[in-house]
């Protein structure tokens, strides 16, 4: 007797049912649960690629935006680098290089030293080995005096900048070579000096009177004194200026200029190798 009227419930046929469907379900066939298997991976993978594009969307955003500051520092804010164009920026030129600070103050610094190379050289520009150079300052001091080894130079450094005089002799012989050089704070400089003894060169005389006049179409002769063979005599006239040019003539500081056998003047011919000019007053007839 049921007194509240409600429906009597079979369990015994739900468990039936129940019993039913699980059957069905174990009954599918393998084809179907692969199908099942690869639809599942796939919609993972799905998942996985939108997951990544997500990321990289958002990374490109961070890295798109920066942060801006007020003139004063005081506030800041991230903006999105699309709200900007950026233009190439144009270097602007340095004035100054460090190279060139450097040798400024070199060039002002008197206390910074130099260095000359000096080349000592003869006929066929052979190093002149035995010479000697006499290396001397602006006050005549000797800086250096040395006889040149078979490299035909002598170095000089820790030179202070100024004015030099070379020298270039051979020792027993009285004739010589003489250059300035001049030296800046820091300079380093080569220079070559020669003494051509044995090569002749051409030299031009201008001949005066000591009332300025020129000894024109005047006589002379030009005298090298030599203690062995007599002396060399070449017979020289002077054209309307006063001039007269002797060629083949060797370097020697004792050829004269004799008139009337009365030496009026003196012409030391320097062995540089290179033709001379010399300008020589006389004493009016």
């Amino acid at each position: 007797m049921n007194p509240f009227g409600f429906k009597k419930i079979d369990f015994s046929q739900i468990e039936q049912k129940a019993s039913t469907q699980q059957s069905v379900q174990g009954a599918q066939t393998p084809t179907q649960q692969e199908e099942k298997g690869r639809t599942v991976k796939k919609y993972i993978l799905i998942g996985v690629i939108l997951m990544l594009v997500a990321v990289i969307l958002l990374g490109y955003r961070a890295a798109a935006s920066f942060i801006v500051w007020d003139d004063d520092g005081s506030n800041s804010s991230t903006v999105s680098a699309d709200a900007f164009t950026f233009v190439a920026a144009t270097p602007e030129p340095i004035e100054r290089t460090v190279t060139e600070e450097v040798a400024n103050e070199t060039a002002t610094n008197p206390a910074v030293k130099g260095k000359l190379t000096i080349s000592f050289v003869k006929e066929n520009n052979k190093p002149y080995v035995g010479g000697t150079i006499l290396l001397t300052n602006s006050s005549g001091k000797v800086i250096r005096s040395e006889q040149i080894g078979s490299t035909g130079t002598l170095i000089a450094d820790e030179l202070p900048a100024g004015t030099y005089t070379i020298k270039g002799f051979k020792e027993g012989d009285s004739r010589s070579v003489v250059k300035s050089v001049s030296l800046g704070a820091g300079e380093i400089k080569s220079v070559t000096t020669g003494l051509y003894i044995d090569t002749p060169v051409t030299i031009t005389v201008t001949v005066k009177k000591s009332d300025g006049s020129p000894a024109a179409g005047e006589s002379f002769n030009l005298v090298r004194v030599r203690t062995v063979d007599g002396d060399e005599i070449i017979p020289v006239t002077a054209n309307e200026n006063g001039t007269f040019t002797a060629r083949k003539i060797y370097p020697n500081d004792q050829w004269k200029l004799v008139q009337n056998d009365v030496t009026v003047a003196t012409i030391n011919v320097a062995p540089t190798g290179v033709n001379q000019t010399f300008n020589v007053t006389i004493n009016s007839n």
